[in-house]
């Protein structure tokens, strides 16, 4: 398997499991027991993180997190056992905030060091592309 299929295997999972984290049956959901405005925040940005590791442009990445969140929480009202709440589309929204400035914000600081050895072949080519990645290891008095 390919270094880009595995990285769209894993978004596909992602993707599929973000889904069912906001559109399945309540039941079926897990709760940290901190209620659900930390459940909300530490979700998204969990979701953030591992997005990120598979393509390393936090703030693309948060920004698309964000607009899903709030979609997501729309798409509440359209289930039968859930209700839409604008609060808790918010508390994902700063989820996905948090996670994308602090990637962010890593990502200028240690440019290719932040992605573990692992993770680099599979955002080999998003690196190597990324201006921010070329200026690691600069001369900076050049």
């Amino acid at each position: 398997m390919s270094n880009k299929s595995m990285k769209v295997c894993g978004v596909t999972v992602l993707v599929l499991l973000l889904l069912f984290c906001a559109l399945g049956p309540s039941k079926w959901q897990v709760r940290t027991g901190f209620g659900w405005r930390i459940d909300h925040v530490v979700g998204y940005f969990a979701f953030t993180v591992m997005f990120c590791l598979a393509w390393p442009r936090p703030l693309v990445v948060g920004g698309v997190l964000m607009a899903s969140a709030m979609l997501l929480e729309a798409l509440q009202a359209l289930t039968p056992d859930r209700c839409c709440d604008f609060e808790a589309a918010l508390y994902g929204v700063s989820g996905a905030l948090l996670a994308a400035v602090v990637g962010d914000l890593f990502v200028r600081l240690n440019g290719p060091a932040l992605i573990p050895r692992r993770f680099r072949a599979l955002v080999g080519g998003v690196a190597r592309a990324s201006p921010v990645f070329h200026q690691v290891g600069a001369d900076p008095r050049s």
